[in-house]
């Protein structure tokens, strides 16, 4: 990707400040679809943050949008209820070429509700729920961190999160806690957190866009969905790298053979950005076009 490769060249590093903004979304699957939560977003340096924004609101306009909203975009409700399929993909394939044209990485994680419930027995529904959208959002956020690191960047980050949601509450809370420790924004590269609305931020829409794929992918994963992967999941997968994690049964043992290998540590600031990458099976790569 022409923006990854400008914008972190492999053998640099950097010497002045860079605008990096991370903008998350979350999405939960019901209960008799695998009851799976995923946050999933994107970072992007801040010109190309700026591209993005143009570009969208360009699209959006063209297609008489005033914003943009995953699931009523799948589920044919209003606007959407006239649309063609024909209209449908060719909206759906703008909007994904215009995150993998901007974006410099994509970061979700998903936690299935019914497995945690089971290493949490005595939890309240609501405890399990704020209790993974913690356990995700940390893992987006350690992950960033790793990412940034691992290319000797060390500008840290502003973190944004949409708000007002139904459910979204759970996830601001969490996020507000977790930011409140100087310890953990330190090592999470954390500049500041704040909360927008969706409909005015296309970098929202797009989170959302990625959160909703991860959550229909996931199904597959796990065996809930016989159907191939998504057409926009994979062209989203193809020219952008993505980092994915999965915690169901399976992930939270290899989580917890891994806390093991450390002496039993604590799930910390200090050791989140530290994940395994390789809970989920299916081989993350980025392809250059």
């Amino acid at each position: 990707m022409e923006a990854y490769s400008l914008s972190f060249p492999e053998d640099h590093t950097w010497r002045f400040i860079v605008t990096l903004r991370a903008y998350f979304d979350a999405g939960k699957t019901e209960k008799d679809r695998g009851n799976i939560l995923s946050v999933a977003g994107y970072l992007w340096v801040f010109e190309d943050w700026v591209k993005l924004e143009k570009k969208w609101r360009r699209i959006l306009r063209a297609s008489g949008l005033d914003f943009f909203h995953m699931t009523d975009f799948e589920t044919y409700n209003p606007p959407y209820e006239k649309w063609t399929p024909r209209q449908h993909l060719a909206v759906i394939t703008r909007l994904v070429e215009s995150i993998t044209s901007s974006a410099a990485v994509g970061m979700a994680a998903a936690v299935v509700i019914d497995d945690y419930s089971k290493i949490a027995p005595r939890a309240t529904p609501q405890a399990q729920i704020r209790s993974a959208y913690r356990l995700a959002a940390a893992w987006c956020m350690g992950r960033i961190a790793g990412w940034l690191r691992d290319r000797r960047i060390s500008e840290s980050v502003s973190y944004i999160f949409e708000a007002g949601d139904k459910g979204q509450g759970y996830l601001n809370q969490v996020v507000v806690q977790l930011s409140a420790s100087a310890a953990f924004r330190r090592s999470m590269r954390i500049e500041n957190v704040s909360f927008e609305e969706k409909r005015k931020r296309p970098a929202l829409q797009a989170a959302d866009i990625f959160a909703f794929e991860n959550n229909a992918q996931v199904l597959r994963d796990v065996g809930l969905e016989s159907r191939p992967s998504r057409k926009s999941f994979i062209e989203l997968q193809k020219s952008l790298q993505h980092e994915r994690i999965l915690f169901d049964t399976e992930g939270f043992r290899k989580y917890k053979q891994w806390m093991h290998s450390l002496g039993g540590l604590r799930f910390t600031s200090e050791v989140i950005s530290e994940l395994p990458r390789g809970i989920l099976s299916r081989k993350r790569r980025r392809v250059t076009p």
